[in-house]
């Protein structure tokens, strides 16, 4: 999937998005937290590997085109590893969502006009 998201000039979810600081400008700070509080967990190897092949393709694929690995990648890893209660993690992630939302909101007000990242749609077209 990495593979053909490259080829076709995208980036899969979790990568460089210029809305988002990427990994090596905030000093590589979400992948130490992760490792910290992950230690052994194998979803902290698979976070990696995931980001590693991706990346590797990307660069393979869209050489003139940097992508890197946005400082939220790392979230899901964080958060599966420092919850006690797995029920709990959907609560937590929705609560820091929001705080980003309202801190989205606030600097929008700020700003006096709203912030829209560009997206393309690549799912299925409907039928017609």
């Amino acid at each position: 999937m990495a593979a053909r998201e490259a080829r076709c000039g995208r980036a899969p979810d979790g990568l460089r998005s210029p809305r988002l600081p990427d990994v090596r400008s905030s000093g590589a700070r979400p992948r130490k937290v992760a490792s910290t509080l992950a230690g052994s967990d194998e979803r902290l190897g698979l976070a990696r590997h995931v980001e590693e092949t991706a990346l590797r393709l990307l660069h393979e694929y869209k050489p003139h085109r940097p992508l890197y690995t946005n400082v939220e990648y790392y979230a899901a890893v964080v958060l599966a590893t420092s919850i006690s209660l797995p029920t709990s993690t959907t609560a937590t992630f929705a609560a820091a969502r929001t705080a980003g939302w309202t801190a989205h909101m606030l600097e929008q007000l700020a700003h006096n006009r709203l912030i829209r990242p560009s997206v393309d749609y690549v799912g299925p077209l409907p039928a017609s």
